[in-house]
């Protein structure tokens, strides 16, 4: 069975020592072209090169003269995705690699840089809660079914409709 590649939306949270804590990946209903099919673990292992590529561009970012924000859009493209991020104050990292949707492909639309933004800030609160909570160990792997669950009503909310 192949996925498109276009139209998919790939999630990670990032630790301290750039491994990953938490995956998720989305597959927009209504997108059923692709110009390259990719099997879903070849898929998965794209996605995790791009994202780990990307993290050079987003801590050169944090020393920069952008180092006080937490959200950072567009801080590198690959193809036909563009990867945005945010950066918590315990530099934890999240990290969206999505579809770039203008036709000039060189920025962000505000509205969608605002839904991305509401998304990293929905998902940070979420986030925070798990952190807390006394059984959970800081930057380890996060496999709370329950934390699943409400990422994935977040995607549902605000990201397959970009």
């Amino acid at each position: 069975m192949t996925f498109p590649q276009f139209g998919r939306l790939y999630f990670v949270i990032v630790g301290h020592r750039d491994q990953p804590l938490f995956e998720f990946e989305a597959l927009k209903h209504d997108d059923s072209t692709s110009s390259i099919p990719l099997q879903r673990e070849d898929y998965r292992h794209l996605c995790q090169f791009v994202v780990h590529a990307a993290l050079d561009a987003v801590e050169a970012s944090l020393v920069g003269p952008q180092g006080s924000q937490m959200f950072f859009k567009n801080v590198d493209r690959f193809n036909e995705w563009s990867v945005s991020a945010f950066v918590t104050s315990s530099l934890i990292k999240f990290v969206l690699l999505h579809p770039v949707r203008d036709d000039s492909q060189s920025a962000m639309r505000k509205e969608e840089s605002d839904i991305i933004r509401n998304f990293f800030y929905a998902v940070y609160e979420i986030y925070m809660k798990l952190a807390l909570n006394p059984f959970y160990e800081l930057d380890s792997e996060i496999s709370s079914r329950g934390f699943r669950e409400k990422l994935h009503q977040l995607v549902k909310k605000h990201l397959l409709n970009l």
